[in-house]
């Protein structure tokens, strides 16, 4: 089977080089996009079946049973939208490119399927080629090596990207801070109050409240688990879950002030990432079990009481 793997994993490595030596080649913008966002998606793909050939393949049976018994892997593999959705699951911090992923994909398929060739997004490029850098640490791919003699032209684009991004952040919130610092007295309290009602309401597991960078009140950072941190049992029998949870996501309902992935939140100097805890009892824990027995207690003592066969009247 692992011979099987390699196959698979050195085909789509192969795939992966082809269609970014197609990007380097051609000039129509549309074309190259096609060809950078196909790239892209093989090593997701060879990320998945580097860990199990099945996580590409179509969940329909019979191409489960083709999957394992061929050496060429899936013959029908699953769409692009649900691995990226199984590649972020597995490597959390994948969800930072969440926006540029599904942006590439739908550029895609419309070329694909209507021959169309719409105009890619500002900063389609950068986005792009720094979410491939990503990818290829996780898939253990030298970055160096896949994008050879491109390498230091791909550095100087994704560093040249990310100065540009960390200004507009911090501009953003600078400008929700005057508009915030704009209002009267009594318009800034009636935000706080209807924001501090919003951010309670509009609870997120694993979600705690900070403070936002733009206007010093409350609101909610989100993230995705990424570890689970060691129970812990109290003297008066609470049990405290923990789990270490990265950032992706902060909406303060105060001022408006939304950043979106892990690499905005750092610019923004709110916490990476954070602990979140549970707290539940032993008999939380044990709640099913507890009512199971009670409930067989129960019927136990009806039938001595009664007679057995009431039991079943």
């Amino acid at each position: 089977m692992s011979n099987e793997i390699n196959d698979q994993t050195s085909a789509l490595q192969r795939k992966a080089n082809y269609f970014y030596n197609e990007y380097l080649s051609v000039e129509n913008t549309s074309l190259k996009t096609v060809h950078l966002a196909m790239s892209a998606e093989i090593i997701v793909r060879f990320i998945l079946v580097s860990k199990n050939p099945l996580l590409n393949c179509s969940p329909a049976p019979e191409h489960l049973v083709s999957c394992l018994t061929s050496a060429s892997g899936a013959t029908q593999s699953r769409t692009s939208k649900e691995i990226w959705k199984i590649c972020y699951l597995l490597y959390p911090p994948l969800s930072d490119h969440n926006g540029i992923w599904i942006e590439m994909s739908n550029y895609r398929n419309e070329f694909v399927h209507s021959g169309n060739f719409p105009s890619p997004s500002d900063m389609w490029e950068p986005r792009c080629l720094r979410l491939i850098y990503d990818l290829l640490e996780i898939a253990a791919l030298p970055p160096d090596e896949f994008f050879s003699n491109d390498f230091e032209r791909v550095m100087d684009i994704v560093g040249s990207y990310n100065e540009k991004a960390e200004s507009s952040v911090k501009q953003r919130i600078a400008e929700y801070r005057k508009n915030f610092e704009r209002l009267s007295d009594v318009g800034k309290r009636e935000k706080i109050e209807a924001g501090v009602v919003k951010a309670n309401a509009k609870f997120v597991y694993a979600s705690i409240l900070h403070v936002c960078p733009s206007c010093n009140n409350e609101g909610r950072l989100a993230g995705v688990i990424i570890e689970d941190l060691k129970p812990t049992i109290e003297s008066d029998g609470t049990i405290h879950e923990g789990f270490v949870v990265r950032s992706n996501k902060f909406h303060c309902w105060v001022c408006d002030l939304q950043l979106f992935g892990n690499f905005e939140i750092t610019v923004a100097q709110l916490p990476s990432r954070y602990n979140f805890f549970e707290v539940s009892s032993v008999e939380d824990l044990f709640a099913e079990e507890i009512y199971e027995r009670g409930y067989r207690a129960g019927q136990e003592n009806y039938a001595d009481d009664y007679g057995s066969g009431h039991m079943n009247d």
